[in-house]
């Protein structure tokens, strides 16, 4: 341990200037060679040691430190606001007296104001190093004018740029980023695992990687866990990322990317393994696989603006995957210009597709286990005269009942014919990581169905009434893919209760609150309406109030008859 370490501390001088200014501080001989440094706007109620700036605090660190920050907004630094360049962990959202951490609650922001870098991770000197972010907003970076790209003179990586790291990012948002390209996120020689963290509107302006571009990593390359990565631009290629693998994705959600190319939502080269996520409204292509050696199981390529997944040249294993309503080819399958394309697809969903499987360019593409709805064709071959397309022998054609298509939620109905039609092909769970199969055999797509209790009874009615006439009452059991049958049990003041047996997920049902017996006085005032839904597995309860009004009331007049 070093007795005094050098510290850059801001000062600021006449006029508004900053300057940087040298200075010393002392640390006591017997403290441990790990500790936690803490940094806020304002240290007043702060543990120490305690900085107003993070790179004042990556300076004073020593490597293995952590650097806890306080909740609010960090910005000014040169080219960076922060610039790690030793093992350090930075952890953000904390309270300001640093007695309570909750990222949402307490946001810490690095804020590069579009005019710089808003973080930089890496040594001058090429040394690997190990550093963790967790909890961070970097945003509004801007990486004009700063280069950093090895093979060219683009300005790349505007929120966070990174090379040779091993990187863990955790729980940040990285937003509003500009670069030529890998504008929210660019690494080079760099292993990261991203995990619960959101990589979102930033644009690409030049090239590609609007929110990511991984060009390349020391050994294991590149992980996605549970992230989103949406409503990124590229100007050519990978509008949500572009990544050269290794890469894999697991648990994640790429919606509503763009790009001028290819891969609105993806490009990915070389290896590359997708589990259990989504690709959904992007344009162009959902996920361009050029030149890939991938596996793919449990995955919903669905609603983009154009090809759902694109295969262009090498090997491409599809398992349970759910291919739907995209506006141009499903699946499509091509040569690279250096590879042919080969797909293998097992236990797939293709439905609401203008083309559910296309062949062209010499490639070849082999299926098995197929639910084929709704396409405007299922399939369409090149004219070369070396395509293959094999569907094989387990076909389908029918309404895979998708619980709501519209709402992107692709799950199956009780009702799908997708259910127990799969092979077994080895997968033991399914994209929500329930296990396969519940039934005989396993579902086609990405969803295997379990039969699922009710978890919310809604009930539609009005709030008032009118005595003597009907009231209609609507229940709707969520979720929308709740095991079927439901006996429904009606319960209102001053009625007998209804029980009905219903294969859906609505149910209704109308009470009339009038005179009784000898009462010809109308039943008024409140009413409480209790919905019970059950199916074996559950029990849910729905509740409703309305008031019931005097209506019409009829009044008999004797009959006289007058004599002539």
């Amino acid at each position: 341990m070093r007795d005094r370490i050098a510290v850059l501390l801001l000062a600021l001088l006449g006029g508004g200037a900053a300057t940087l200014a040298l200075a010393t501080v002392s640390r006591p001989a017997t403290q441990a060679a790990s500790q936690v440094i803490y940094v806020a706007a304002d240290c007043s109620s702060a543990p120490r040691p305690c900085y107003n700036y993070i790179q004042t605090a990556i300076i004073v660190a020593d490597p293995g430190d952590e650097i806890h920050i306080a909740g609010g907004v960090y910005t000014d630094y040169a080219n960076y606001v922060a610039r790690v360049d030793k093992p350090l962990t930075l952890r953000g959202g904390y309270s300001s007296d640093f007695s309570s951490r909750d990222p949402d609650a307490y946001p810490t922001i690095i804020d590069a104001e579009g005019e710089r870098r808003a973080v930089y991770v890496g040594k001058y000197t090429g040394e690997t190093i190990t550093v963790t972010l967790d909890g961070l907003h970097l945003i509004n970076g801007d990486a004009d004018g700063l280069g950093g790209e090895e093979y060219n003179s683009n300005d790349v990586g505007g929120g966070l740029y990174a090379s040779h790291a091993v990187l863990h990012v955790e729980n940040c948002h990285i937003a509003h980023n500009r670069a030529d390209q890998g504008a929210g996120i660019y690494f080079t020689s760099v292993d990261a695992v991203i995990s619960g963290t959101r990589i979102y509107s930033n644009t690409a302006a030049l090239i590609s990687g609007g929110g990511i571009y991984h060009w390349s990593g020391l050994k294991d390359g590149l992980t996605f866990q549970n992230t989103v990565i949406s409503g990124n631009a590229a100007a050519s290629m990978g509008g949500g990322g572009y990544l050269v693998g290794p890469v894999t994705m697991s648990d994640s959600l790429v919606y509503g990317n763009t790009a001028a190319w290819a891969g609105g939502g993806l490009l990915a080269w070389g290896e590359f393994t997708l589990t259990g996520s989504q690709i959904l409204h992007n344009s162009g292509i959902g996920l361009s696989c050029w030149n890939c050696l991938a596996r793919m199981s449990n995955n919903v390529f669905a609603s983009n603006y154009g090809t759902g997944l694109a295969v262009s040249g090498i090997a491409v294993t599809l398992l349970h995957t759910t291919i739907a309503d995209n506006e141009g080819t499903g699946l499509w399958v091509s040569n690279s210009g250096q590879f042919d394309g080969l797909v293998t697809a097992t236990n797939t969903i293709i439905a609401g597709n203008v083309t559910g499987v296309s062949v062209e360019g010499g490639a070849t593409a082999t299926l098995d286990a197929t639910l084929w709805w709704d396409n405007d064709e299922d399939t369409a071959v090149g004219s070369t005269g070396r395509e293959h397309l094999d569907t094989g022998t387990h076909n389908y054609t029918a309404d895979p009942a998708f619980a709501d298509a519209d709402g992107d939620d692709y799950h199956l109905r009780p009702t799908s014919p997708a259910i127990d039609r799969g092979l077994d092909v080895g997968v033991s769970h399914d994209l929500d990581g329930d296990p396969r199969p519940w039934g005989a055999a396993p579902d086609l797509g990405a969803d295997e169905y379990w039969p699922l209790p009710p978890s919310r009874v809604v009930i539609a009615g009005p709030l008032f009434g009118l005595t003597n006439s009907p009231v209609l009452l609507v229940a709707t059991v969520s979720p929308a893919t709740a095991m079927l049958p439901i006996t429904y049990t009606w319960q209102a003041t001053g009625q007998t209760p209804v029980t009905h047996v219903v294969s859906d997920i609505t149910d209704r049902v109308a009470f009339t609150w009038g005179v009784t017996g000898t009462n010809f006085y109308p039943v008024t005032g409140t009413k409480h309406i209790t919905v019970t839904a059950s199916n074996g597995y559950g029990t849910a309860q729905g509740h409703h109030t309305l008031t019931v009004k005097p209506g019409r009331s009829r009044v008999y007049l004797p009959l006289v008859v007058r004599g002539g």
